[in-house]
C-alpha cells in the first residue's frame, strides 16, 4: 500500500491528467461548446476554426496556458524528488513546454493555432511533445531501490536523457537569440545598408537548428523509454 505523503507514479499521472484535463476543457471545450449551442439554436455563422480562436487568437489563451505550466511545477517537482532526482528538473520540462506557449497563439492569422519555432513551418510543437515524454517517462519509472544510485539505476541512458533535454532547452535559447539578433539588424538597417557579414554567416550557417528538434525528440524518446524499461527491470528483480 503507496504510504499517503509519496508521489508515486500514479498519484502523479492521476494529478497531471487532471491539471492537463482541465486545460483543455477550458481551452477547447468551452469554446466548442458555445460553438455546439449555436449549431442548435440555428445559427451557423461562425465556424469551429473561429469558435477556437476565442481562446488561441487572444489573450485568453496565453493566461490559460501559462496558468496550466505553473499548475504543472509542484507535482513534477514532488515525482522527481520521490525518484530521487532534482527537484529543478521540473522547471526544465516546464521551460520546453513554454517555448511552444506560440503555437496556441494563433494571433492575426486565420489559423486555428499558431506556429512552433522548432521546426521551420512549425505543424508540430516538438517542444511540448518532449516535455510530455520527459512527464510519461516520470510517471512510468519505479521508485528507486534501497542503496541504488541514480548512474546504476539508469546507466548511459539516464546521461543520454539529461544531455539530449538540455540540448532541446539550448535549441530553444539559441533560437530566440537569433530571432532577437535579427530583429536588432533589421531596426538599425537604412534604406541602402547590408546587414553585417557575421550576422549573414551565422544565418547562412543557423538552418541546421531547425531540423535538428525532430532529431533530438525522436532521441529523448528512445532514451526515456530505455530509462523506464532499465527501472522497471530493477523493480521485478528486487521483487517490488
Amino acid at each position: 500500500m503507496d504510504h499517503p505523503g509519496r508521489a508515486t507514479g500514479r498519484k502523479f499521472a492521476l494529478r497531471i491528467g487532471i491539471r492537463a484535463g482541465l486545460f483543455v476543457f477550458v481551452m477547447f471545450g468551452i469554446p466548442l461548446a458555445l460553438y455546439a449551442l449555436d449549431q442548435v439554436w440555428g445559427e451557423d455563422d461562425v465556424t469551429v476554426r473561429e469558435a477556437i480562436r476565442v481562446t488561441t487568437a487572444t489573450e485568453a489563451g496565453m493566461i490559460i496556458y501559462l496558468s496550466f505550466l505553473i499548475s504543472l511545477i509542484s507535482p513534477c517537482w514532488r515525482r522527481l524528488k520521490e525518484l530521487g532526482l532534482p527537484g529543478f528538473g521540473s522547471l526544465l520540462v516546464v521551460f520546453l513546454m513554454l517555448a511552444d506557449l506560440p503555437f496556441f497563439m494563433a494571433g492575426r492569422s486565420e489559423a486555428s493555432f499558431g506556429a512552433s519555432f522548432s521546426t521551420v513551418d512549425g505543424p508540430v510543437p516538438f517542444y511540448l511533445l518532449a516535455a510530455l515524454v520527459l512527464v510519461a517517462g516520470m510517471a512510468a519509472l519505479r521508485s528507486p531501490i534501497a542503496g541504488q544510485g541514480v548512474d546504476s539505476r539508469f546507466g548511459f541512458a539516464g546521461r543520454a536523457v539529461v544531455l539530449l533535454s538540455v540540448l532541446m532547452s539550448l535549441d530553444v535559447v539559441f533560437k530566440i537569440a537569433l530571432a532577437n539578433w535579427m530583429s536588432v539588424e533589421t531596426d538599425n538597417l537604412g534604406q541602402e545598408d547590408a546587414p553585417s557579414e557575421i550576422f549573414l554567416f551565422v544565418i547562412r550557417h543557423a538552418i541546421w537548428a531547425w531540423s535538428l528538434s525532430p532529431l533530438v525528440f525522436v532521441a529523448l524518446t528512445g532514451a526515456t523509454a530505455w530509462c523506464v524499461a532499465r527501472s522497471r527491470r530493477a523493480s521485478l528483480s528486487s521483487g517490488n
